[in-house]
């Protein structure tokens, strides 16, 4: 007898030995580099077989990756947007395929960056222009100083909204941002949109992490590969456990999902999240 993956020669005699019991495929055998199956089409064939046989179960793990992604990003997108983004007949559906891998997680992402960028407003009626320090657009408004708040750090590809400051101009939020939605004064709320301007927006994100020997070193050489800025790194240790902080210079969703992706494949790192502030610096004033 030889394994599965055995790579018949010419000349071999070869007998199919099978089973009463119907089993089905393994999930081994659709990785291509263990050798079990050949062809991408076969592949596909034993996905579909998994598709059909664990439905279930993969909207059960979709939903799970779903809620872990947006939860990392800090994205506030409700899953019927997105089954709407990828034209999917139901959320379930849409579940189904995110966890059985035939949409990726970083298509996914991409996808939600590149909607959140938009603008979901009425059609302008004069084209607005670039705050200088933030590059967000004023919609329907020309010229007005924009800042990014501090309390929630907006960066693009999320959802904001501005607020009316006195004497600062606007300030852009998230829109889902506890210092916006309980603002009480929404005459002062105006609608903002980010621009096309390719600006860099500091982002806090934290590491939670095994500590071992060259960690630290590792993540910073992630970071770097990735072409991106750290402005400050912080660790501390517990015990066996380690807290990595940094804030990170990014243009967007889209780069910050990546670098989440590479900085997880780190030996030791259990999870990455983003923080909701720089500091404690409340943006909103009176």
């Amino acid at each position: 007898m030889v394994a599965l993956n055995y790579h018949v020669q010419n000349g071999d005699t070869i007998q199919i030995m099978t089973s009463k019991v119907t089993r089905g495929p393994s999930l081994d055998w659709i990785n291509p580099s263990l050798g079990y199956a050949k062809t991408s089409s076969a592949r596909a064939k034993m996905r579909q077989w998994f598709n059909r046989q664990e439905r279930q179960t993969n909207i059960e793990r979709g939903k799970e990756v779903f809620q872990k992604q947006l939860a990392r990003l800090g994205l506030n997108v409700t899953p019927e947007i997105v089954v709407g983004m990828f034209r999917y007949k139901t959320v379930d559906d849409m579940f189904a395929d995110l966890g059985g891998g035939s949409l990726s997680t970083a298509k996914l992402i991409s996808r939600i960056s590149l909607e959140s960028e938009l603008p979901d407003e009425l059609i302008r009626s004069t084209p607005p222009k670039t705050g200088p320090a933030s590059g967000v657009q004023v919609l329907g408004v020309g010229d007005l100083l924009t800042n990014i708040a501090r309390c929630c750090n907006p960066i693009m590809g999320d959802e904001i909204t501005g607020f009316i400051t006195r004497g600062r101009g606007v300030t852009v939020h998230r829109k889902s941002c506890p210092n916006i939605t309980s603002e009480d004064e929404l005459e002062r709320i105006v609608a903002v949109d980010w621009g096309e301007s390719r600006t860099l927006y500091p982002v806090r994100i934290q590491l939670d992490c095994w500590d071992r020997v060259g960690l630290l070193g590792d993540v910073t050489s992630v970071v770097s590969n990735e072409r991106i800025n750290i402005a400050n790194i912080n660790s501390e240790e517990y015990d066996d456990r380690c807290v990595i902080s940094l804030t990170v210079y990014t243009n967007g969703i889209d780069q910050l999902g990546h670098l989440y992706t590479k900085l997880e494949a780190v030996i030791g790192v259990d999870g990455v999240t983003r923080l909701r502030n720089i500091d404690s610096q409340n943006d909103i004033e009176n």
